[in-house]
């Protein structure tokens, strides 16, 4: 029972703790990547799971601030065509 508790303890909080050291990820994109790449692939699908939902995690992070930066750099121009028309 001992054994069983500290195991869970261990996969529950020091495997995701340890997968996200180094980087600036929410530490639930490490979890899920690491539980389902477990899931998944066994032993290796616990590390690569969680690299790639970080990748995603961030690819997605990185697209959603470029069309943010692209809608903010066409806004004046957007409204100057509009003051010219009036």
């Amino acid at each position: 029972m001992v054994w069983s508790i500290i195991v869970s303890f261990s996969n529950a909080v020091l495997k995701p703790r340890l997968l996200n050291r180094g980087i600036d990820r929410p530490i639930l994109v490490i979890r899920l990547g690491a539980t389902g790449g477990m899931i998944m692939s066994g032993i290796i699908g616990l590390f690569v799971g969680a690299v790639v939902l970080t990748l995603g995690y961030k690819l997605i992070q990185t697209w959603l601030r470029s069309g943010e930066a692209d809608e903010a750099a066409t806004a004046p121009l957007i409204n100057q065509v509009e003051d010219d028309s009036c």
